[in-house]
């Protein structure tokens, strides 16, 4: 197998569940790190402000009885201030209990993003995307995943928030597209079968407002000798809400190069269907939730929507025989659940397209 494909390979096998803290001694300690670094934070403008307030009193010595009184307010504050540092410092208690436990760790696993990210903690699994009618799979959708060194598996819905939060999806972001692009390359080389095969991967409603993107995705293409085609991005109808200029010219500009773009969770959004004939969508995703509930008018009414904006529709979260016939008989043809497969390694996926020689 390839070098690069095993290393990627061994990053996505080693999945322990979610972290638990044992012990409370291990918890504080930990919270005590991030109370060092607000209380570093607060000191240090704090000396600076209340050494000009006293630099402030001895230039205005022969100043009026109001402003003296203002200054020497300023800087009993200063000293409260202060001491309220010197106090937390003593006894980081205090701190905990103005901060919630889940504020504190929020905080510690976004300052482990970029360290996460330099020691390999952050890989992709692969959930297969069936074709119906004929039995076979047409790709794959990169699933995003932290190993953390601790704290285990953590799941996509914590970190990809905090990530947008503190503007390192952008660097995550293009991560992950390289590390498809780089899997594309190494299994079209491995598998002739694979010569039609693509992967998507989601983007964010931050990575898309992103101006630099285009850019940055071309020079990633330009890198792995992808074709643009293979590549497809899995946007939400909340992206285009946010910086709905960027966000379109970026899509515009991606799709002039030959980058496709499915719409994700399609029907839990606010996009109006006159913007969604405007945009050059490849293919629309029913979202898993109308699966799960039974709810298959929406699923009718997605799939005929589909058929006269001329474009594919993937069914998400298919678990039971029963979905999947009532799906087929409304016409849907693409699939993707824990039914057909839950998402994979890249060793699994390899051998998934070993053992089928045809694409749909």
């Amino acid at each position: 197998m390839h070098q690069s494909l095993n290393l990627i390979t061994q990053r996505a096998l080693p999945i322990t569940p979610i972290y638990t803290y044992e012990h409370l001694d291990q918890k504080l300690e930990q919270l005590g790190d991030v109370s060092n670094l607000v209380l570093h934070e607060l000191r240090t403008p704090l000396t600076s402000i209340h050494g000009v307030l006293k630099i402030l009193r001895d230039y205005y010595g022969q100043s009026s009885k109001a402003e003296e009184n203002l200054i020497n307010m300023a800087i009993a504050s200063a000293n409260r201030l202060i001491r309220l540092a010197d106090a937390l410092e003593e006894d980081s208690y205090v701190l905990r209990s103005m901060v919630s436990a889940q504020d504190m760790e929020n905080l510690q696993l976004e300052h482990a993003l970029s360290s996460g990210l330099e020691k390999g903690e952050f890989f992709l699994q692969y959930q297969p995307i069936y074709c119906i009618q004929e039995n076979k799979f047409v790709g794959f959708e990169a699933l995003a995943r932290w190993q953390h060194l601790t704290k285990g598996l953590i799941s996509p819905g914590v970190f990809i928030p905090l990530a947008e939060r503190s503007g390192f999806v952008h660097h995550l972001g293009l991560y992950f597209i390289e590390q498809v692009c780089q899997v594309l390359q190494d299994l079209k080389q491995m598998h002739t079968s694979a010569d039609m095969l693509s992967i998507s991967v989601n983007l964010s409603t931050i990575q898309l407002s992103d101006p630099n993107l285009c850019l940055d995705v071309k020079a990633i293409l330009k890198r792995y000798d992808v074709r643009p085609g293979d590549l497809i991005f899995e946007i939400t109808e909340s992206a285009l809400i946010e910086n709905p200029d960027i966000a379109l010219r970026n899509i515009v500009c991606l799709k002039e190069i030959g980058v496709n773009f499915y719409l994700d969770d399609f029907g839990t959004g606010y996009s109006s269907l006159a913007r969604l004939q405007e945009l050059p969508f490849d293919a629309i995703k029913i979202d898993k939730s109308f699966v799960m509930q039974k709810n298959w008018p929406i699923s009718k009414a997605i799939l005929m929507l589909a058929e006269s904006l001329q474009l594919n529709v993937i069914a998400e979260g298919i678990e039971t025989v029963e979905q999947l016939q009532v799906l087929q008989e409304l016409g849907c043809t693409k699939m993707q659940g824990f039914y057909f497969s839950k998402p994979v390694d890249l060793q699994t996926a390899s051998q998934l397209i070993a053992s089928r020689a045809e694409y749909c």
